[in-house]
């Protein structure tokens, strides 16, 4: 593991989805607000603004959470901090999430994201790959899960692969490395 230290959410990641709230819910409200709009066409507006504006708010509690990374585990410190201990740790679950179509998966692509959940009990930490350091927490992820003989899901097992943190067996299953 790399030095452990505190991790945040990239400053261009954050600047561009508060744009991305701040653009969507001027243009959804703005219209109900500042002209005369049918009264199903101003409905569906604000609902569309409010999806924006929650987003803001997910934008925000995102700014103001910290994560540590260290030897006995992760914590998020923040408004909805959490706590998930290695030793305790019972499931990891990588995911990709692509925004365009693409043939083949590609780790960390323009086209894509991934978001890491680590649980421990029901305590959770879920983080995507705009965070800081994120290759350093899933390697520990994987590394622990390995350990402690974790079972993972195949999606989690490939996308770990795609990063170079699993392998192939000789019997075409999916390891961890």
């Amino acid at each position: 593991m790399k030095a452990p230290g505190v991790l945040r959410y990239d400053n261009r990641s954050i600047a561009a989805d508060y744009a991305r709230a701040a653009f969507g819910a001027v243009v959804c409200l703005a219209p109900p607000v500042f002209m005369d709009v049918a009264a199903v066409l101003a409905w569906v507006l604000v609902a569309v603004g409010a999806l924006f504006v929650a987003f803001g708010l997910r934008t925000l509690l995102r700014h103001l959470t910290t994560y540590e990374l260290s030897q006995d585990g992760m914590r998020a410190t923040g408004p909805l901090g959490a706590t998930v201990s290695w030793n305790g740790l019972t499931a990891i679950n990588l995911a990709y999430f692509q925004t365009r179509p693409r043939r083949k998966i590609i780790a960390r692509s323009p086209g894509g994201w991934m978001e890491l959940t680590l649980r421990e009990g029901p305590q959770a930490i879920k983080i995507d790959s705009s965070l800081e350091g994120f290759d350093d927490v899933v390697g520990e992820a994987a590394r622990v899960a390995r350990e402690r003989g974790l079972t993972l899901n195949s999606v989690t097992l490939a996308n770990l692969a795609a990063m170079g943190f699993a392998q192939t067996s000789g019997d075409g299953e999916e390891v961890l490395s």
